[in-house]
């Protein structure tokens, strides 16, 4: 969701890039809250460091998105 050559910008649901035969899955509902989510929470994360949105340490996002409840961990997965 980070366009090339572009930063602080992200581009969440519909315009997202990505291969053609998984696009599908991205135009539903739950994906596209689910993209959103990641993407106000990378800003926060951007604003508060006052880094590009490219250099958000992804661990750190994962971590936050998980104490949202946003990420479940399915261990029988």
């Amino acid at each position: 969701i980070v366009p090339q050559g572009v930063d602080n910008l992200l581009a969440p649901g519909r315009a997202i890039s990505a291969e053609w035969d998984v696009l599908g899955p991205f135009r539903i509902m739950p994906a596209a809250f689910a993209m959103g989510q990641g993407a106000g929470t990378a800003a926060a994360m951007a604003a508060h460091s006052g880094d590009a949105m490219r250099n958000v340490n992804i661990s750190a996002l994962r971590a936050s998105l998980r104490a949202q409840g946003a990420i479940v961990d399915n261990p029988e997965a």
